[in-house]
């Protein structure tokens, strides 16, 4: 019974991490088609390379549009059961 619990809970773990994943690109590739930098990527290459942020900065926008962003997200159910029964949406 232990392993089958804990065969559902690394499916219930992959299956979050992938819907959060997801949801996460979709949010990341539109703020690339508005050319929006609202996560604050060109900040991280200021506060990391402020010399060549100064290269950068001006084409900004048009390059944060272009980036490849890769997500890695991995979710861990540590505490289960604690809900009887299942919440509604009301």
């Amino acid at each position: 019974d232990m392993v089958l619990k804990q065969d559902v809970l690394s499916s219930l773990e992959r299956r979050t991490a992938t819907i959060i994943k997801n949801d996460i690109m979709l949010a990341v590739r539109r703020a690339q088609d508005l050319k929006s930098d609202i996560f604050g990527f060109g900040n991280a290459v200021y506060r990391l390379q402020p010399q060549k942020w100064k290269q950068l900065e001006p084409r900004w926008p048009l390059l944060f549009s272009q980036l490849e962003v890769k997500v890695d997200v991995r979710a861990k159910i540590s505490v289960s059961g604690l809900i009887k029964e299942p919440v509604g949406i009301k």
